[in-house]
């Protein structure tokens, strides 16, 4: 008697399930994945130990706050997190391909969608399993230690502010595994781009918007949470979220069932067949991206002041051309400060006037004040000095005695300043619950800075 099929929704569940089952089994046993895995846990169980109770290497023992814990186990987790999507992206792709199965399984009742996702979520478990495992590892050493508030919500941000990082690798691995023509190039093309983002510094791609896949880290403090760079991942998750759902649909589209094509084809392919779902999808995330992009863009290069490695470099070389014969100059010494300052935390700003008294304890008279400033003035005074020279460009100011001062003669400095964090900019001397502001924050420098000198001396002989 013929066995009646079923080819319904709840049919293709089952056949999801048991397919990632299939998947994961494979990895599971695989010794790359239980070296790789052991290895994990023999790292953050060596970076617990050694500092939350050997007391690394100062020997001061740290307290086993659960933002503590997290941050010893960041590090780690992204280089082996990485370590397992590069290998499994094509091993989970290519593993019926590589078996030569891939034809009977092919032919088989089941919707594309269901081998695709199959595979998706079995390499989207990978980094899971290991960010969990982190965190059981560090919860025991918290129970050891006798610290019962484990802050779980804290612990679950994990998936977030480094998971979701996992993701979008994940998604581009697959976006490349279905465009190669075996697994091998793929697990190559695909390393390459994983190098080339976590050194894009290096190769000149500075910018939030061109390193691939790059969301800040974001740590969190007892006294500021999250503090100000949340904003700045929120907005490049949703950036690097669209592109790779984009990804993640054009791969779908291409996928390969039998035969691999030529690109020829997958290009054919990607071209005719869009349901209206895709199409309206399609079109979310493109404007998602293309939206979360413009944002990004808008709050680092208009609103804040985008400097590169390289403009900070060139102006370091200019400043010293240009100020660098102010720097045997005799420099007033500060022997009165009076300091009144205002703070606005939910406006993230400050406002700041001072009154100093500034004496010439040197044993020649002085007849100019050179000064750069730190953060931008409002209004600047020396007592009986002229301002002859602004460069807003440097920040510097130049001011002339109408008589020269003599030696331990003092004059009156004042200067007012107003301070307002714009964009992505951090500055955790003012938080919501508690501000801690030193002179050097904001301060001008009496005299030229050595400090802005460019100190590579590789770079000093480039230029």
């Amino acid at each position: 008697k013929p066995i009646k099929a079923f080819y319904n929704f709840k049919a293709q569940q089952l056949a999801f399930f048991s397919l990632l089952k299939i998947e994961l089994k494979s990895v599971f046993r695989s010794l790359p994945f239980i070296a790789v895995f052991l290895m994990w846990l023999f790292i953050v169980f060596s970076e617990l130990y050694s500092t939350v109770i050997s007391g690394g290497q100062y020997g001061v023992s740290v307290y086993p706050f659960t933002n503590q814990m997290i941050e010893l186990i960041v590090r780690p987790l992204t280089v082996f997190s990485l370590i397992l999507i590069v290998f499994y992206s094509s091993e989970i792709v290519w593993k019926e391909r590589s078996l030569n199965f891939n034809l009977i399984v092919d032919a088989t009742p089941v919707k594309n969608w269901v081998f695709f996702l199959s595979k998706f979520s079995a390499l989207l478990l990978l980094p899971i399993i290991l960010i969990i495992s982190g965190i059981l590892m560090c919860m025991a050493f918290q129970i050891g230690l006798g610290y019962t508030n484990f802050e779980f919500g804290l612990y679950a941000s994990l998936f977030y502010h480094n998971g979701l990082q996992f993701v979008v690798y994940c998604m581009i691995a697959l976006f490349v595994n279905s465009l190669v023509k075996n697994k091998y190039m793929g697990m190559g093309i695909f390393g390459l781009i994983v190098i080339l983002s976590l050194k894009a510094d290096m190769l000149g791609f500075q910018h939030p918007l061109t390193s691939i896949g790059f969301m800040p880290d974001v740590s969190y403090s007892n006294m500021n949470g999250f503090g100000g760079g949340s904003s700045l991942f929120n907005h490049l998750a949703m950036y690097w979220s669209a592109l790779g759902l984009l990804l993640v649909l054009i791969s779908f589209k291409i996928w390969n069932r039998g035969i691999v094509g030529a690109f020829s084809a997958q290009l054919k392919q990607l071209k005719y067949g869009w349901t209206t779902i895709q199409k309206m999808s399609l079109a979310i995330l493109m404007l998602l991206f293309m939206g979360a992009g413009s944002l990004v863009f808008y709050n680092v290069n208009i609103v804040s002041d985008y400097v590169t490695v390289s403009d900070q470099l060139d102006f370091s070389e200019n400043y010293e051309r240009k100020y660098k014969k102010y720097e045997n100059l005799e420099r007033l010494i500060t022997t009165s400060k009076k300091t009144e300052v205002a703070i606005y935390p939910n406006q993230r700003k400050y406002a700041v006037k001072a009154n100093y008294i500034l004496k010439n304890k040197s044993e020649k008279p002085l007849s100019e004040v050179f000064i750069h400033e730190r953060t931008p003035l409002e209004n600047i005074t020396i007592e009986h000095a002229d301002l002859v020279e602004h460069d807003s460009l440097y920040r510097t100011y130049l001011f002339h005695f109408k008589k020269a001062l003599q030696p331990n003669d003092s004059v009156k400095f004042r200067y007012e300043i107003k301070k307002s964090l714009k964009g992505y900019n951090e500055d955790n001397s003012i938080v919501k619950n508690g501000s801690y502001i030193n002179h050097s924050n904001f301060e001008p420098v009496l005299g030229y800075g050595p400090g802005l000198e460019i100190t590579s001396r590789i770079e000093r002989q480039k230029r």
